[in-house]
């Protein structure tokens, strides 16, 4: 099976509509993420403000730990805190 590769594509929005903002990433694992998928993910997240990461279900707990340790090392958790599941994690 052949990998593909990360695929950026702008939020479709109705027609008339103020919104500009937005992509959707596929194509991207975030249980065995890259540096260079990371680098598409933030600059993504830069430039078009909102990110949908497509096809992402049971993400683990992990994962999600470790993708906010590379926008915030200084993190302790993924989640708001606010949470008991982001306790038990």
């Amino acid at each position: 099976m052949a990998i593909q590769a990360i695929q950026v594509t702008p939020i479709q929005v109705p027609n008339g509509s103020a919104v500009d903002f937005g992509a959707a990433i596929t194509n991207v694992d975030l249980e065995n993420i890259t540096d260079k998928d990371f680098d598409v993910i933030r600059n993504t997240l830069y430039n078009s403000h909102v990110v949908l990461l497509k096809n992402q279900q049971g993400v683990s707990p992990r994962a999600q730990y470790e993708l906010t340790k590379r926008f915030d090392p200084a993190a302790s958790t993924y989640g708001h805190g606010k949470t008991l599941d982001v306790k038990r994690s």
